[in-house]
């Protein structure tokens, strides 16, 4: 008879795969509008501009005191997305399961780059309540450093907005809610960050 052997050799990788798990869970995505992000440029005779963040929160919720209808465009926008943030989220979730960290990142990274084009696509595609008359006007009037009026691509748009307004024409896209100085839109990012982290 001959004699066999065998060599089994066993390796424990819980103890990786529970921290990969606590990296996973300790993590999230935000999509939006920093708090803390660079200030709005002032509008001609505006003290201290309100910031983006403020800005993008009236536009998805409206202010009914200072008569500004919603015009959602955040949430709706990550809605849009949800098949390819579930990719992305998917990846990162796959990546702790193989051990690889950087995964986790570029799951995470390719879910929020999904989230934001969505939602600059939704500001620039979506279908919003017309702006008011007063701030057609307003942006129509809009004057350059130099105090000459403003030949700006919003500016311009504002006006021929108001000419299709007195003329009878139905709402064209020249004159966009949520795009005027693009000051909101450039504004829309991701973060990745630990839970809890300010």
């Amino acid at each position: 008879m001959a004699a066999t052997s065998s060599l089994r050799i066993t390796v424990d990788l819980s103890k990786d795969l529970e921290k990969a798990t606590k990296d996973l869970v300790r993590r999230e995505l935000l999509i939006g509008i920093p708090g803390d992000g660079p200030a709005r440029p002032p509008e001609p005779g505006e003290k201290t501009p309100p910031s983006n963040a403020l800005l993008g929160y009236v536009a998805e919720n409206g202010d009914e005191e200072l008569k500004i209808p919603a015009r959602p465009f955040l949430l709706p926008g990550v809605e849009d997305a949800r098949d390819a943030i579930t990719k992305g989220l998917t990846r990162a979730g796959k990546a702790v399961l193989d051990g690889d960290p950087n995964g986790l990142e570029v799951g995470f990274a390719m879910a929020g780059a999904a989230a934001v084009a969505a939602v600059k696509k939704k500001i620039l595609e979506g279908s919003f309540a017309p702006l008011a008359d007063s701030t057609l006007e307003a942006r129509a009037r809009r004057k350059r450093a130099n105090g000459k009026l403003s030949q700006a691509e919003s500016s311009k748009a504002a006006r021929l907005e108001l000419a299709n307004r007195a003329a009878g024409v139905d709402q064209s896209t020249d004159a966009k809610p949520l795009y005027d100085t693009h000051s909101l839109f450039n504004s829309i990012t991701y973060v990745i960050k630990d839970k809890g982290a300010n």
